[in-house]
């Protein structure tokens, strides 16, 4: 059975291994088939602190590959096809065939961007085609660029890249904009957006770099002098398999709260697979460090490793509060007593153990004849203690 396991190795997933690496902790990276996520397609990151400016996506990912190895933490290039979050241990169903057991779990599975189906358009993804204006839009200081899409989120790009670049030309497919109200009245203070109604783009050219486009504006067809082509036509969060088990919003988001867990113990999520406004490489390390599994035991208590079932060896279990810092000398256990033992709290967090604020006292834990911690509870001395 794995300790903890990893679903996805973008940024927030290798970066969990990471921390939970330094922590001591042995974890699983699931990769997928491929490894680093979105990121390792990028041509030029400027945002990634620690990091060269202009380091390529690849050059990154490798950085943070060398990084996780040196914490021996354990790689499977395979897909996930289900899982099984009912059962404890956690299950999950390999594309390989295979079954791993979890005793927890941290989904990164990313999101896929929709693409910018124009032939060729590929060729130009880090050399002028974007899918973030955030990211990428620094690069093009006062030149003209077009945001593709009428939602919130072109919006926002627009309005993001308006103070940058020279021209900005938003293009809607259709008659209106489906962004909001607010949004839409937001364009208007700028004099530098200019949002194209009926308008496709047809044919990005350029040798290397996007020189110009051929679009099709009400049904005229005309060519654009423009360097920089944001995509802003909406994403897919990698969730499908996590539906009916994780709760999502209504884009299909996981939905977590500030230490990253997910509405069932033990089970984390990290990265732009999370419900939350920003997602940038940054954001996602930021994540991923915060998952320690989430500084896994001590913000989750005993029921994230066990999901309620309490039945784990009790040299993990002392390990796991000695590192969490919940184990302290009971006040009424005077120092200096031969053999006084540990007092560990019971986990607050844990609906199974919040009796009364009060902990088990044993003496010479290391030795202690109880194989689980549901004989510890059954038979050593209880008493009250003050957190």
């Amino acid at each position: 059975m794995q300790k903890i396991v990893i679903i996805g190795s973008g940024p927030a997933g290798l970066s969990a291994g990471i921390a939970l690496g330094r922590s001591g902790f042995s974890s699983t990276i699931i990769s997928g088939e491929k490894i680093g996520g979105q990121i390792i397609d990028a041509v030029k990151v400027d945002n990634c602190p620690g990091f060269k400016i202009g380091s390529t996506g690849k050059e990154i990912v490798d950085d943070l590959l060398n990084h996780v190895k040196a914490f021996n933490v354990n790689f499977i290039n395979s897909n996930v096809i289900s899982v099984d979050f009912k059962k404890y241990p956690f299950e999950i169903i390999l594309k390989n065939g295979n079954t791993l057991s979890a005793e927890a779990v941290i989904v990164a599975t990313g999101k896929t961007q929709n693409q910018l189906l124009i032939p060729n358009s590929e060729k130009y993804l880090g050399y002028g085609l974007s899918y973030c204006a955030t990211c990428d839009g620094p690069f093009f200081k006062n030149q003209d660029v077009c945001v593709v899409g009428g939602g919130d989120n072109a919006v926002k790009s627009a309005m993001f890249l308006a103070d940058i670049a020279k021209n900005i030309h938003i293009f809607v497919r259709g008659r209106s904009m489906r962004a909001s109200f607010e949004n839409q009245q937001l364009l208007k203070t700028r004099k530098n957006i200019y949002i194209h109604f009926f308008a496709e783009i047809k044919k990005i050219n350029g040798e290397k770099y996007i020189e110009d486009i051929d679009i099709i504006e009400e049904g005229i067809e005309k060519n654009m002098k423009i360097n920089g082509i944001f995509v802003m036509i909406g994403s897919i969060p990698n969730t499908e398999i996590f539906e009916n088990i994780l709760t999502l919003d209504e884009q299909k988001y996981i939905i977590t709260d500030n230490m990253c867990r997910t509405n069932i113990n033990g089970v984390f999520a990290a990265g732009d697979v999370q419900a939350k406004v920003f997602k940038q490489f940054p954001i996602a390390v930021g994540n991923g460090t915060t998952e320690k599994s989430a500084e896994y035991l001590l913000h989750s208590g005993v029921d994230a490793l066990t999901g309620g079932n309490h039945t784990f060896k009790k040299r993990e279990f002392i390990d796991y509060m000695v590192k969490s810092n919940k184990i302290i000398r009971p006040a009424n256990y005077p120092r200096g007593t031969p053999g006084r033992g540990f007092s560990i709290f019971k986990c607050l967090t844990c609906e199974i153990c919040v009796i009364n604020i009060s902990g088990v006292v044993f003496l010479e834990p290391l030795r202690c004849p109880f194989e689980t911690l549901d004989e510890i509870l059954e038979q050593t001395t209880q008493y009250k203690v003050k957190i």
